[in-house]
């Protein structure tokens, strides 16, 4: 054997290289494990990093202490010690490269308003422990989280990200993106700002998804405070849901149909709106559940 080395529970370890090197790994992080083997001048280096200014080596070490086959390299045995051990090996590589220490790189980040939503999209190049982001949003008072999108873990493939930010009320807001590590260390992305502005006419939109099973979204505007009314027939005429009924500031709004007890089949649902400026709106759009 070139060297043998375990990691055993509880986060102590021991190298194997002709001696014993005792070290230390952190328990429940994903950490990156580098082994250089330097046949030309006959040395090997093993460390550990738990991110890039963090690396630790282990030891430092004649490689070829003997055997039939000098100056080569060894098969790899990679196993759990026991049944209770639980064992873990993510994105190995083999090479004559030295193997970069991956950091969350993004190459973009976003923000875009659409019918009342922010739509955030985001990208990485690369990930090393990336447990997930934070989106945040600040409209005036601090960055408050509002959603936890997940990572990819560690990762030298690009990634694309996204999140909606469903009808936001008229106002300016500014997005950032707390990346969060297995191990609780975090970074912030840069900050994108928009600027939401309430709708100048009154619409009602094709609900999404269409054909749907068993929920579906519905996006309307108003183009001033209104009283609403939001309701589904089925092909026959008949009400089978009140979606709405009452007082709405203008603006976007977007609201969820569960049609968990209902029958496949086309269905048509019709918003009709009395605004305080004295204008009356009313349309209708057909939807199809499948089940």
């Amino acid at each position: 054997w070139g060297m043998e080395c375990y990691f055993d529970i509880g986060g102590t370890g021991r190298l194997l290289n002709g001696s014993t090197v005792n070290f230390n790994w952190p328990v429940a992080t994903w950490f990156q494990v580098i082994v250089t083997v330097d046949l030309d001048n006959d040395l090997a280096e093993m460390e550990i990093a738990t991110n890039p200014n963090d690396v630790t080596t282990i030891a430092s070490w004649q490689w070829t202490r003997g055997g039939t086959i000098p100056l080569s390299l060894d098969a790899n045995d990679i196993f759990g010690a026991t049944a209770d051990d639980e064992m873990y090996v993510d994105n190995y590589y083999v090479g004559d490269v030295f193997p970069p220490i991956i950091p969350v790189e993004f190459t973009a980040f976003t923000a875009n308003v659409s019918n009342g939503n922010v739509v955030l999209n985001w990208a990485t190049a690369t990930e090393i422990n990336n447990r997930g982001f934070e989106v945040q949003r600040n409209s005036g008072s601090g960055f408050n989280t509002i959603a936890f999108v997940q990572g990819n873990g560690t990762t030298t493939q690009a990634h694309n990200y996204s999140f909606i930010d469903k009808s936001v009320a008229e106002g300016n807001y500014s997005y950032r993106l707390r990346q969060v590590d297995f191990d609780g260390t975090s970074a912030y992305s840069n900050i994108v700002e928009v600027q939401v502005v309430a709708p100048k006419v009154f619409a009602l939109e094709q609900n999404y998804p269409n054909p749907f099973n068993p929920s579906t979204q519905i996006n309307f505007s108003l183009a001033a405070d209104s009283k609403v009314s939001l309701k589904v027939f089925n092909i026959l005429g008949q009400q089978v849901a009140t979606l709405l009924a009452g007082d709405m500031t203008a603006g976007s709004h977007l609201v969820t149909f569960d049609a968990s007890n209902l029958s496949s089949g086309v269905y048509i649902y019709k918003l009709e709106a009395t605004g305080v400026n004295g204008n009356n709106f009313s349309a209708v759009k057909k939807m199809v559940l499948t089940k």
